[in-house]
This record gives structure tokens, C-alpha cells and sequence, in this order.
């Protein structure tokens, strides 16, 4: 049976609360069920196994109770592990523009790319989430991680249209230039992959 939780109160535990579910064996139909990065990430998040705040910990609980959620039909959510095996492996094509090659993502990246594109609504199977926050100190792969994501939309999500858009925004003029230059650059060694125009 799937339970409510509510976290708005000062002195709520969260930390507590997930030891006490996990050793009544909560969430081990979802761990075995669940191997993508993302459910990996808040598993370790909340076990301790990866240092995180306490705004990751809450989003990782929620991802993992809203998996048992989404096994109720008045839950208007789904998790797609076919959308996470497609933006993981499109991912592994992307070049860092630093080393004009792929480079593995760390499992936070891969994570927030499964949570952005693998929850859909059950009615029109959309994205849940219409954005993402991604607050990481500098030079840590943020600009990476957003290529991806920005290239995803525009060459997979966006394959059958032809009036798509791509905006990238930043506090200052230099910083959003520098940031789209990194984006034509990895488009322009997208198209000259062999695996990519097969």
C-alpha cells in the first residue's frame, strides 16, 4: 500500500522516515523492478551512499515513492524506462566540446536526464516536467549536460517538426554566447559521427 507523506512540517525527519520505510521493505519491489541511473542516484542519496542536501534527498524520495504511486490508476503519472534508455544512449554519442569526444556522464547527470525525460503523464504521455534546475558549481558539467538536452529536444523530440525553436538564456550576454557556440559546436561533430547519421 502506497502512503502520504508530508515534508512542510519544521521538525519532519526525512531521514528517519526513509530508514524506518526501507527496513520494512518499502521500496524493494521498486529496487529490483528499477535499475535506471535516476532510481540508482536516489537510492544512494537516500541511503547515504552519495552526500546530497536536502532538497535532492526530498526530490530523491519523491521519485521513489511516486514509483509506487504510479502503480495506482488515480496517479496521473508513469515512469518511462524506454525514454531513460533513449536519452542515456544518445548521451553516450554527445561530444564534450573540451575533448571533441564522448565522455561517461557521472550518475547525478545521467539522473537528472532520466527524471527530465523519463516521468510522462498517463493521459497524453507528455513530459511531467517542463523544466529543470540544475544548480552545480562551476566547470562541473552543466554546459555538457544542457547540450545534451537542448540537442535531444531539438534532433529526437522534435524530429517530426519543422518550426521548432532552440532558446538559450543566461544572466549575461557572454556567458549565453559562449554556452551556444558549445552547442554548434557539438552539433557540428554530431553530423560528422558516422553512428550518428546511421
Amino acid at each position: 500500500m502506497v502512503q502520504e507523506f508530508d515534508f512542510t512540517q519544521r521538525n519532519t525527519n526525512l531521514d528517519k522516515i526513509f530508514q524506518q520505510l526501507d527496513g520494512k521493505g518499502y521500496f524493494d519491489e521498486i529496487k529490483s523492478k528499477y535499475r535506471d541511473p535516476a532510481t540508482v542516484y536516489c537510492y544512494r542519496v537516500l541511503t547515504g551512499q552519495q552526500l546530497a542536501c536536502k532538497t535532492i534527498k526530498l526530490a530523491a524520495f519523491r521519485h521513489l515513492n511516486d514509483l509506487k504511486r504510479s502503480t495506482e490508476d488515480k496517479f496521473p503519472y508513469y515512469y518511462d524506462l524506454d525514454k531513460c534508455r533513449n536519452i542515456c544512449n544518445f548521451a553516450r554519442m554527445c561530444p564534450d566540446v573540451s575533448q571533441n569526444k564522448p565522455i561517461p556522464l557521472m550518475i547525478w547527470q545521467q539522473a537528472i536526464l532520466c527524471l527530465s525525460q523519463g516521468w510522462r503523464t498517463k493521459e497524453d504521455k507528455q513530459k511531467r516536467f517542463e523544466r529543470c534546475m540544475v544548480s552545480v558549481a562551476r566547470t562541473n558539467g552543466k554546459s555538457y549536460l544542457l547540450n545534451i538536452l537542448i540537442l535531444y529536444a531539438y534532433l529526437v523530440e522534435a524530429s517530426d517538426q519543422f518550426n521548432a525553436d532552440l532558446c538559450y538564456l543566461a544572466p549575461v550576454d557572454k556567458q549565453s554566447k559562449k554556452s551556444w557556440r558549445y552547442i554548434k559546436q557539438t552539433f557540428n561533430s554530431l553530423q560528422e559521427m558516422l553512428d550518428f547519421v546511421n
